[in-house]
């Protein structure tokens, strides 16, 4: 057998070789080093497919930067060929500049554009990675569990926000009778708001949300009070009540008394009215639904706190939802809590 036909052997033993251990990792269950293998040789057509359906070409433009392309091609390969020839001091039957050589040096100069543009949108991301709160690396599967947790935040802000605007004034934590006897949560009262009306106009507000009246209204699951992240069996308390994985700030949303946007003097954006509960979940419907933020995040199952590695979302009073990272400045975290302290926070 020939050199060549023995190195030919080599590669074709590398390359078999190559294939059955990513094949083995995967069989193996040990995904992330054949994932890298697989993103870096397809990632681009991966990436493409599913970017290329979201793109709106603009034709009009599309046409002006191929007509660009093409003068920038003509016009150098004019400006090249003229210096070569008078550089050289070639006769005009002797080898001229070659359109190849043109299409090379045009090439260069369009991919160092490129590269140049992806460098400085590397530099911005990587400035926004280290001056973000919210973690660097998540799973594939904490991303869409996240964001949709953040949505349904956004969503009890939308009512909250409703709500005051036809009661001026934001729910009680929980609402009471004239003896002291807790009756409903602020979340029963945002149900309107929420698209659930239905269920609503079913509760007897003359009785307690336990009472047999109710109760099997508030053992119905509601998706805008559930968090993704969370596990189902945590989705019903151990009397079979519906939970709620977000709870009330109770510096806001108090037992007995709704507070107005008035009287927030430290600014909405600068307030939290509600977030994410790191545990011991309470029903929906149950009138004492709420904890001090101050407490930390993900510090006790009794405050708040997320399943997700880094803090957790909360509900800012102007309907904002804010990731804030669990190594907060208590002083600040603190702060963000009182609708009145009059202390200025800084940024989070």
């Amino acid at each position: 057998m020939t050199e060549s036909g023995k190195r030919r052997q080599r590669r074709l033993g590398i390359l078999f070789a190559t294939a059955f251990v990513i094949l083995g990792l995967f069989c193996l269950g040990a995904s992330p080093p054949a994932e890298i293998v697989v993103w870096l040789v397809a990632g681009w057509a991966v990436y493409l497919a599913r970017v290329g359906a979201q793109v709106d070409v603009n034709w009009n433009s599309l046409a002006t930067a191929i007509v660009a392309l093409v003068g920038l091609a003509w016009g150098s390969h004019a400006f090249l060929s003229w210096i070569y020839t008078a550089r050289t001091k070639r006769p005009l039957d002797a080898m001229r500049w070659k359109p190849a050589w043109t299409l090379c040096v045009v090439t260069c100069v369009v991919v160092m554009f490129v590269a140049g543009i992806s460098m400085l949108g590397m530099a911005h991301q990587v400035g926004w990675m280290l001056a973000s709160d919210e973690p660097i690396v998540e799973s594939d599967w904490d991303a869409p569990q996240r964001a949709a947790s953040k949505r349904n935040l956004e969503q009890i802000g939308v009512a909250l926000s409703a709500y005051h605007d036809a009661n001026h004034t934001f729910p009680p934590g929980g609402s009471m009778d004239r003896w002291g006897v807790a009756y409903h949560s602020w979340q029963t009262h945002l149900l309107p708001f929420l698209e659930r009306k239905d269920l609503y106009q079913r509760i007897d507000f003359t009785r307690p949300w336990v009472d047999t009246v109710n109760r099997e209204i508030f053992q119905e699951s509601l998706r805008s009070f559930l968090n993704p992240g969370v596990q189902t069996q945590d989705e019903q308390d151990s009397n079979g009540f519906a939970c709620s994985h977000y709870a009330a700030n109770s510096r806001i949303l108090a037992l007995g008394r709704g507070i107005s946007i008035e009287e927030i003097s430290d600014g909405t954006s600068m307030t939290i009215i509600a977030g994410e509960a790191a545990g011991r979940f309470r029903a929906w419907g149950d009138p004492v639904n709420f904890r001090d933020p101050s407490m930390g995040i993900n510090v006790s199952p009794s405050g708040f706190g997320s399943p997700y590695a880094g803090g957790a979302h909360f509900l800012m009073a102007d309907g904002r939802a804010q990731f804030i990272n669990e190594h907060i400045d208590p002083d600040v975290l603190d702060a963000l809590s009182g609708p009145a302290d009059g202390r200025p926070t800084e940024e989070f």
